[in-house]
């Protein structure tokens, strides 16, 4: 297969020989060092290097010894070639001559293997002037599935993706064994984007509205500093109950701080204090979405170079159509669309996450 730091350009003759050299006499290993191409190589030394790939290979080494120079060390002892001519590791050597692997530039496999697929990016890139696309009105749009996710994407998404702390899946476990509804957690898929998003923010501050078993707050709090805090709340006793004992077991339960009650009362009582937040993580009631956002824009709990989260945004269009939670969350994607002090994207992580943060 090609390698990132290889050079190939047509037109230059010394790549057109090793392309040579490495269909003719590598026998199907497919590998061949990068070349040190030099703009001393002239068209004499290229000419004599085709005469004596074709008539003499063995002499290559000797006479033009830039064609071997590369990234892969090669010997020389007492005038003999010593090198290994090992294929690529991760490919049988017998593996015959595959076509999509042969040589050509980046932008060349780009024109012959992938322009295909460009019609169905035309549209997400505004090319496409013919396209049939949603016209946004009070109402969210139909959508024919119960689901965003594609089961292969997501499973291999989770599995590339770093796995979630003893910790955090002792939550998981927990949160089972109370016979709790498990899709209520974030997951390690979305766990490891907030964790890694409060280290990049370098935040220290969180408020997590919509604390459930604690999955979301305690994923904060391990991409957060040890002086870091977590302000989450949960209004059901018997869940925050969970939670708290997935806290305490924990070895961040110092940075966590749970408020079990109505959360815009909560919130109102926080505002009143003067606290400011880093991130404002909103995944509680989704009817009251718009709420907790006015409460973090309005109510001043947003730091004014946070941001906030609000997850399952695009539920707007999974939720069955009637469901009033439906209703809400699409009204609040468009009170945010439409709010011209914020910019904003939405992920389609999960169920959907949009990112919000005021204009700079």
């Amino acid at each position: 297969p090609h390698h990132a730091n290889e050079y190939h350009h047509p037109s230059t003759t010394m790549n057109v020989l090793t392309a040579s050299f490495r269909r003719g006499f590598v026998g199907g290993v497919g590998y061949l060092p990068k070349p040190q191409i030099t703009r001393k190589i002239k068209l004499f030394a290229a000419t004599r290097a085709l005469i004596l790939l074709v008539s003499c290979p063995a002499a290559v080494p000797f006479y033009c010894p830039q064609i071997f120079v590369g990234h892969k060390k090669q010997e020389y002892s007492s005038g003999i070639k010593h090198a290994n001519a090992a294929a690529d590791e991760n490919i049988p050597a017998s593996q015959p001559f595959n076509e999509k692997n042969s040589e050509g530039s980046y932008n060349e496999w780009i024109e012959k293997s992938q322009s295909k697929r460009a019609e169905a990016h035309n549209e997400r890139l505004g090319l496409d002037a013919d396209a049939t696309r949603l016209t946004l009105t009070a109402e969210p749009p139909a959508f024919e599935s119960d689901t965003i996710f594609k089961k292969t994407v997501e499973d291999y998404a989770t599995q590339l993706t770093t796995a979630a702390s003893p910790d955090v899946d002792r939550i998981t476990s927990m949160t089972s064994e109370a016979g709790m509804f498990m899709p209520c957690m974030v997951g390690q898929l979305e766990g490891q984007f907030l964790k890694m998003f409060a280290q990049m923010a370098k935040a220290k501050t969180v408020l997590d509205i919509g604390t459930f078993t604690g999955y979301s707050a305690l994923c904060f709090a391990e991409g957060m500093p040890s002086d870091g805090s977590v302000v989450t709340i949960e209004n059901d006793e018997e869940i925050a109950t969970v939670a708290k004992k997935c806290f305490d077991a924990s070895v961040h339960a110092s940075k966590i701080d749970l408020r079990v009650g109505n959360a815009p009362a909560i919130l109102e009582d926080i505002a009143s204090s003067g606290r400011k937040f880093d991130i404002v993580f909103i995944d509680a009631d989704k009817d009251n979405y718009a709420t907790y956002y006015k409460l973090a824009m309005d109510g001043g709990l947003l730091a004014d170079d946070g941001c906030i989260l609000a997850d399952n945004s695009l539920c707007a269009l999974v939720y069955e159509e009637g469901d009033i939670r439906r209703q809400r969350l699409h009204e609040f994607n468009m009170m945010v669309a439409n709010d011209d002090r914020v910019e904003q994207t939405v992920l389609t992580v999960r169920e959907g996450i949009t990112v919000i943060r005021k204009k700079l």
